[in-house]
């Protein structure tokens, strides 16, 4: 009976299908004909921008929010004459003020034409981008993408941003590469907007307004007008818009996620078990992939009939990949190995002639830690994770350059084989190694309080402050910060909140001990 129940537990996991393990994938290719990306990740630029302005003439919530911010307010009086020479411009007012946490909401368009952007400037450390369901083909921009939005100089020269033809332009829809996809920003990041109002939510709720506003009936000579330009320069900003119409623009976006890639043309040289060369050949690849496509050399190259073409840079973990329809092998599959394994410890138990080990045998198999760590890029990444304890995945992309979602696969996989653990941390999620389990609490209160701002603030809610006022009077510190750095402090567990007007604070054991106290 057991002998038929083990050759039917063999057949059945020798039907499952075949699929190899994965390995790194590094390629430089061109597509000609662009390529065709599916499954879910995300398109990111920290040298690009997010137009945002269809969204908000639809009438789609859009919300910017920010840890600090510097709000430049420039306005304009503009006296048009019928004569050129004639027209003056005089700067009524120009006002710099900082600003702490807040953000814009109620955001509206005022006139047709709209602008509302929020852009990264390479080397400040932001980023903005699109998440979400990849579901179409990524090719270059044949136009030129311009903004008029803002003040530089003593008169209005207000195309301010663009990106040359050659560019991308990624969006949702059929003219896209996203299915369906989310804006979001992220670090240090600026908003310009003209012909639209919102309020501004900061100490206090006051409305805001950009663009052009008539003062008065035109005359048979003269037209006068206020011109209004903001600039928000934003610290820590955050996205909170629903998907859309959103467009993002950047010379050379990144794109990660975790599915397919093809193409049906694709030359260039590309890695994989040993590097090969491709030559207008059709193309598969499967995994967790991230590609970074070349920023465009000459607009001249539109000129040439490959319009959409485009040339980059691939790498990730490929499960699959496939050249002119052939499968590029890795060996034998898991499945099968599985199979065999199970099947000839079925089999002996089955002959009685190992019972006394059958404790011993069971139908799932663990990779172990040495397996576990022969992928290139995890090995790399635990390495830093025991180099930095508490790293986030953004510090583990800087330090290896891999994609986020190369990244954050490879965690996952370490994560489960137990050869590290992860801990919440705010909006960040900390690795360490599986070793320093039993320090995991106070390496993460430390991060916690690593900030100036919050130290301070920890150290006044640990001298015994116990209200946001209280707090504040002790630190030093805006009371609207210090209820931001409170709350942090309750989601990370290294406070609790009890009562209500005013509520009262009282510090964990962590938050002590890692005080010193």
């Amino acid at each position: 009976m057991l002998a038929r129940r083990a050759l039917l537990v063999l057949a059945v996991l020798s039907a499952l299908p075949s699929a190899s393990a994965a390995g790194a994938i590094d390629a430089h290719l061109r597509f000609p004909e662009g390529a065709d990306l599916t499954g879910p990740g995300r398109a990111e630029a920290d040298a690009g921008a997010l137009d945002l302005s269809l969204d908000v003439a639809a009438g789609r919530a859009v919300r910017v929010l920010w840890r600090a911010a510097t709000l430049t307010d420039v306005l304009l009086e503009y006296n048009e004459s019928a004569i050129p020479t004639l027209s003056t411009n005089t700067i009524r007012s120009n006002e710099t003020r900082a600003l702490g946490p807040g953000s814009l909401d109620a955001l509206r368009c005022t006139q047709a034409r709209c602008v509302v952007l929020l852009y990264a400037d390479a080397g400040e450390g932001g980023a903005v981008g699109l998440e979400g369901e990849l579901g179409g083909t990524l090719a270059r921009a044949t136009q030129p993408f311009h903004v008029w939005a803002r003040h530089d100089g003593p008169f209005p020269q207000n195309f301010d941003y663009a990106t040359p033809p050659g560019g991308y332009a990624l969006a949702q829809g059929s003219s896209g590469a996203f299915a369906s996809a989310r804006p979001y920003a992220r670090g240090v990041t600026h908003l310009v907007l003209w012909n639209a109002d919102a309020i501004l939510l900061g100490e206090s709720a006051e409305a805001v307004w950009a663009g052009t506003q008539a003062q008065g009936p035109p005359g048979p000579l003269w037209s006068t007008f206020e011109q209004r330009i903001l600039d928000l320069r934003l610290e820590d900003a955050r996205l909170d818009a629903p998907p859309g119409q959103a467009t993002l623009h950047a010379e050379a976006p990144t794109l990660s996620w975790q599915g397919a890639l093809d193409a049906t043309r694709a030359s260039g040289t590309l890695t994989y078990e040993g590097p090969r060369a491709l030559d207008d050949d059709a193309l598969r690849v499967e995994g967790a992939l991230a590609l970074r496509p070349d920023p465009p050399a000459s607009s001249a190259l539109l000129a040439k009939g490959d319009q959409g073409g485009f040339e980059g840079a691939l790498h990730g973990d490929a499960s699959v990949v496939r050249v002119g329809g052939a499968s590029l092998s890795r060996g034998a599959s898991v499945p099968a190995a599985a199979a065999v394994g199970v099947g000839l410890a079925a089999l002996l138990l089955a002959w009685g002639r190992f019972r006394a080990l059958g404790a011993a045998f069971t139908l799932f198999t663990r990779i172990t830690a040495s397996r576990v760590l022969t992928n290139e890029n995890r090995r790399r990444l635990h390495e830093r994770v025991v180099a930095s304890p508490g790293a986030t995945v953004t510090q583990l992309m800087r330090e290896t350059g891999l994609a986020e979602v190369v990244v954050r696969y490879h965690l996952r996989f370490l994560e489960t084989h137990g050869v590290i653990h992860t801990v919440r941390d705010g909006r960040a999620r900390r690795s360490y190694p599986a070793e320093a389990r039993g320090r995991l609490d106070d390496h993460a209160a430390r991060y916690a309080i690593a900030g100036r701002m919050r130290r301070r603030i920890a150290t006044a809610l640990a001298d015994g402050a116990a209200t946001q006022r209280d707090i504040a009077s002790a630190s030093g510190v805006a009371q609207r910060q210090v209820s931001y750095h409170l709350q942090c402090l309750v989601r990370a567990g290294l406070a609790a909140r009890e009562g209500a007007r005013p509520a009262r604070y009282a510090p964990d054991a962590r938050l002590l001990r890692a005080l010193g106290r």
